[in-house]
């Protein structure tokens, strides 16, 4: 059956367009239109839709009211806005509810790989089955808005680090996390980094939006003492994976970005976590909170009681997201033992190993030294961070 797409939107020259890449995606999806918010909310009634794509603003059209009608309504629809680039730092401003913007005039190919990144929702065993038990766990979150803002300043053709430290320094929690994270033992620095343009150029720009997303998601409120112990104990495990990650990379390859990107699947490994643990259901919210199994058995626990595991939570936060694909598999393997059976040691590799040894996971660490030697898994935890026993 094709997944079912609404477009609403009165202006002819952007419904042109949509629909010349409607011809190219008419395998399978099938385009409504609506000029109209009382339009397209008839069709909303009337059938199941994957995707709405609004205009943010006209005569007819208030795009973020919209959506946000759109998210109380049928939180399993995937939301998109249509916005020029002189209106989109506004919309980034006002709308919490959407996952993807989309530009006016429209450029080829963003919408069609918007749409079908639904396609490849697959690979990362997330059928329509999983992805119903995801949608039916609470409200998906959208990605915070100091970090659009970042986005949007990191992808200028002059990138400011001195307005980048600007945007960070707006949110207080976030400016001071990212010094503590820089002041950390792992990095081994002088106190010579006294402020955020230093921090900026010393961990680099991808690092410093992945570890924003990480302050930013990690931290929910208004939950009891039991969630925020599970909280912190989500975040310590995700940051020391992340340096894990970073170090066996930096010991295996000089590749900077391959280094970096580690460090960011292992910052980001465990936040479908986060989903979880706001499930509408309170007593399978408790239930994720008490549980103590581990790895496997952990991830058998919470598809048993949720439908879905946090690996497919995350891969589908991720793809959502629109993060890069090579993430987005490192997200969904790092319990997945096949993935170091060949002896490769990319980014899905480091993160799997990273995880078992933070853990600790003894089963996956055997099979670990079993494929890579003993000794090389020894030499390992002479480079990991000193809060890690030697095994």
């Amino acid at each position: 059956m094709k997944s079912k797409v609404l477009i609403v939107s009165d202006d002819e020259k952007l419904l042109t367009d949509v629909r010349n890449v409607e011809a190219t995606l008419a395998n399978n999806f099938k385009f409504d239109y609506a000029v109209s918010e009382d339009q397209a909310k008839r069709l909303l009634s009337s059938d199941e839709y994957a995707i709405v794509c609004v205009e943010y603003s006209s005569n007819k059209i208030n795009g973020i009211d919209f959506l946000s009608f759109t998210k109380e309504k049928y939180p399993k629809t995937f939301r998109m806005l249509f916005t020029e680039a002189a209106k989109r730092e506004r919309a980034v401003y006002s709308s919490v509810d959407t996952h993807r913007f989309i530009n006016k005039p429209l450029k080829n190919p963003e919408l069609a790989k918007a749409v079908e990144h639904f396609e490849d929702l697959a690979k990362y065993e997330l059928d329509p089955k999983v992805i119903s038990a995801i949608l039916g766990i609470g409200t998906i979150p959208s990605l915070p808005e100091v970090y659009l803002r970042l986005e949007r300043e990191i992808n200028r053709q002059e990138v400011s680090i001195s307005r980048i430290a600007d945007i960070i320094s707006n949110d207080p929690l976030v400016a001071a996390k990212i010094m503590h994270i820089v002041y950390s033992s792992f990095y081994n620095i002088s106190k010579s980094i006294v402020n955020l343009v230093h921090a900026i150029n010393f961990l680099g720009l991808d690092i410093i939006k992945s570890l924003v997303l990480y302050i930013k998601v990690f931290t929910v409120k208004n939950q009891p003492p039991e969630v925020q112990q599970y909280l912190k104990k989500i975040r310590d495990h995700s940051i020391d994976v992340a340096k894990v990650s970073k170090a066996l990379m930096n010991l295996e390859c000089k590749d900077r970005d391959l280094i970096d990107s580690a460090y960011i699947a292992g910052l980001l490994h465990d936040i479908g976590k986060i989903m979880l643990l706001q499930c509408n259901d309170k007593v399978k919210r408790i239930a994720f909170v008490n549980d103590n199994s581990l790895n496997d058995e952990q991830v058998g626990f919470e598809q048993e009681k949720f439908g879905a595991s946090h690996v497919n939570v995350g891969a589908y936060l991720l793809s959502t997201w629109n993060f890069p694909s090579e993430l987005i598999d490192a997200v969904a393997n790092h319990h997945k033992l096949e993935v170091i059976q060949n002896g490769e040691f990319g980014l899905n590799q480091v993160v799997f190993v990273a995880n078992a040894l933070v853990a600790p996971d003894e089963l996956a660490i055997e099979e670990i030294k079993k494929i890579y030697g003993a000794e090389k898994v020894n030499h390992w935890y002479e480079f990991i961070p000193g809060q890690l026993e030697e095994l």
